[in-house]
């Protein structure tokens, strides 16, 4: 058994919906970093331990990302079991991580069975329930937290599909998200259609308690790349 358990997730979401995924029997060892920097400084500091930590990474990260993590513990050397945790789900991303050391895939949103799976794969299952509930408790989340990693899944599926098409290596932003009134919407939309003239296409989604149209403007500049990419 660890002796750490460190969830490693700029989304506040993500560590919640994963430290609820995680062992039961884990609990009280679970930690928490928001970004690559913070958990490699923990994973210096767990450097004497008798058990090395056992890291579930994001990729997608500010300061610095999983993959830079990956990269990191191999050019140190430091003792860390990293299972990797991720809305990018791309052929290509679960063949790096795992070329860079990952003893595991994991995709967002984190399945409980999946998760064992992974872990009982690598010999780290323990028997019992799920919900390895940190001391002082999970972290909150905000509406706009959860909206942003709800946009984070999706655009890691919908870069996968675009991976699978096209036969590339999709770079994944991450997303950005905010409230915007309806007159904001228009004066967006006014200063698009200043540059000249433009292409608009909606797609409609209904998903539950959540729906909403996806809206894609584009120029005639940008007509030969979108046909590029068929």
């Amino acid at each position: 058994m660890p002796e750490t358990v460190l969830i490693c997730d700029d989304s506040a979401l993500a560590r919640r919906q994963l430290a609820r995924a995680l062992p039961a029997a884990w609990a009280g060892r679970v930690r928490f970093a928001a970004n690559g920097r913070e958990a490699l400084a923990l994973i210096r500091e767990e450097a004497g331990a008798n058990a090395p930590p056992l890291l579930f990474l994001d990729l997608n990260m500010p300061e610095l990302d999983g993959y830079g993590v990956l990269e990191a513990l191999r050019r140190e050397g430091l003792p860390a079991r990293v299972v990797v945790v991720s809305g990018d789900i791309q052929p290509q991303a679960r063949q790096r991580v795992l070329a860079l050391g990952a003893l595991g895939f994991v995709r967002k949103p984190v399945s409980p069975l999946e998760l064992h799976r992974v872990l009982e794969a690598a010999g780290l299952a323990p028997e019992g329930p799920v919900g390895a509930v940190p001391e002082g408790g999970l972290p909150g989340v905000g509406r706009w937290e959860a909206y942003r990693e709800l946009a984070n899944v999706a655009t890691g599926r919908a870069a996968d599909l675009l991976a699978r098409l096209l036969g590339v290596f999709v770079l994944m932003p991450r997303p950005n998200v905010s409230f915007l009134t309806r007159q904001d919407l228009l004066m967006i939309l006014a200063q698009v259609a200043g540059r000249g003239p433009v292409t608009a296409v909606c797609q409609g989604f209904v998903a539950p308690q959540l729906a909403g149209e996806a809206l894609l403007l584009f120029d005639e500049a940008s007509v030969d790349d979108l046909a590029a990419l068929a």
